[in-house]
C-alpha cells in the first residue's frame, strides 16, 4: 500500500518536470525559415540577428522582437491625382518592388518601414510627374520609372531597403484632356498623310523631269550622231566625186593626144554648144548671136583651137 502511494506521488512530479522541460526547450530553441531573419533583444536591448536554421535564446531574458522577410516584395502605390508641368491633371498609380537587405536598419531605422516606403513613393511619384509635360509622361515612361527609383534610393539606403524597380501602372487623364489628345492624334495623322502625298507628288514630278531630261539628252546625242554621220557621208561623197572627176579628166587628157580622141572631143563640144543655144532659145523669144555663131563647124573649130592652146600651154609648163 505504501509503495502504491509512493508511486502515485512521484507521477505528478515527473509530469511537472517533463512539462517544465518542454516549456524551457520551446522557449530556448526555435527555427528560422529560409529568407527570414529574427531580431533578438536581451532585456530590452538589441542583442543579435538570427539567420535561417536552428537558433537558441535565453528564456524570459531574450525575446524575439521582429521577424523580417528578406524576399522581394511588391506593393501597390495607391491611385492619386498629380499635375504635370503643363498643368494637366492625371490619375496615376504604380507598383513598387523592394527587398530588405539589412533587417536591423529596417526595424530600428524607421517606424513601420513598409508604410513609410509607400508614402515616400507616392510623394516622389507626384514630384516626378510635376517635372514632366503630358506627352513626356506617355512617351518617356521608362525614364520616369528610373527617376523614381533614383530619387527613392537615396532615402531608403539608410533604412536597409533596396529598391529593385518601379512600374507605372496607369496614367489616366480627364475625359476632356483625352478627347483633346485624340483630336491631336487625328490631326497629326492627317498631317503625315498630307506630307506623304506631297512627297509622292514631288517624287513623281522629279521622275518625270528626269525622264524628259534623259529623253532630251538621248535625242541630242542621236541628232549629233546623225549630223556626224551625214557630214562624214557628204565628205566621202565629195571625195569620191573629186576622184571621179580627176579620173575623168585624166582619161580625157590621155585620149586627146590621139586623132580619134580629138574627133570625139570636137563632137562632144559641138553637142554641148547646140544644147546650150537650144536652152537659150527656150528661155527667151529674142536671141542675139554673133554673125558666124550659127555655123556649127566654126563653133567646133573654135573650141578645138582653145583646147589645143590650153594643151600647148600645159605642155610647156610641164617641160619647164
Amino acid at each position: 500500500m505504501s509503495e502504491l502511494m509512493t508511486l502515485g506521488g512521484s507521477l505528478p512530479v515527473a509530469s511537472i518536470f517533463i512539462i517544465t522541460l518542454v516549456v524551457i526547450v520551446k522557449a530556448c530553441v526555435f527555427f528560422v525559415s529560409s529568407q527570414e531573419e529574427y531580431l533578438i533583444e536581451r532585456l530590452g536591448k538589441y542583442s543579435r540577428t538570427c539567420k535561417a536554421g536552428l537558433n537558441f535564446k535565453l528564456p524570459f531574458i531574450e525575446t524575439i522582437v521582429a521577424k523580417v522577410s528578406m524576399k522581394e516584395v511588391a506593393r501597390d502605390v495607391e491611385r492619386q491625382t498629380a499635375t504635370t508641368k503643363d498643368n494637366v491633371m492625371l490619375e496615376v498609380d504604380g507598383i513598387l518592388y523592394y527587398r530588405v537587405i539589412d533587417s536591423y536598419k529596417a526595424y530600428y531605422g524607421v517606424e513601420h518601414y513598409e508604410q513609410a516606403l509607400i508614402q515616400l513613393g507616392k510623394t516622389t511619384f507626384r514630384s516626378i510627374i510635376g517635372s514632366m509635360e503630358l506627352t513626356e509622361t506617355f512617351s518617356k515612361r521608362s525614364d520616369m520609372n528610373m527617376n523614381i527609383i533614383s530619387s527613392l534610393s537615396s532615402a531608403t539606403d539608410v533604412w536597409g531597403i533596396q529598391l529593385t524597380r518601379f512600374e507605372v501602372a496607369e496614367l489616366l487623364p480627364s475625359p476632356s484632356v483625352k478627347d483633346a489628345m485624340e483630336e491631336e492624334v487625328r490631326a497629326s495623322r492627317a498631317k503625315r498623310a498630307d506630307i506623304l502625298r506631297s512627297e509622292g507628288k514631288r517624287d513623281e514630278l522629279i521622275n518625270i523631269a528626269e525622264g524628259e531630261k534623259a529623253k532630251e539628252i538621248l535625242d541630242a546625242e542621236a541628232k549629233k550622231q546623225n549630223t556626224i554621220l551625214k557630214a562624214e557621208g557628204d565628205a566621202r561623197a565629195v571625195e569620191l566625186n573629186a576622184q571621179a572627176a580627176a579620173q575623168s579628166l585624166k582619161t580625157i587628157g590621155e585620149m586627146a593626144v590621139t586623132e580619134e580622141g580629138r574627133q570625139a572631143i570636137e563632137l562632144q563640144i559641138a553637142e554641148k554648144a547646140i544644147d546650150a543655144k537650144t536652152a537659150l532659145a527656150k528661155e527667151s523669144t529674142v536671141l542675139l548671136l554673133p554673125e558666124n555663131s550659127t555655123d556649127i563647124v566654126n563653133v567646133a573649130v573654135q573650141a578645138m583651137a582653145a583646147f589645143n592652146k590650153i594643151k600647148t600651154v600645159g605642155t610647156g609648163n610641164s617641160v619647164e
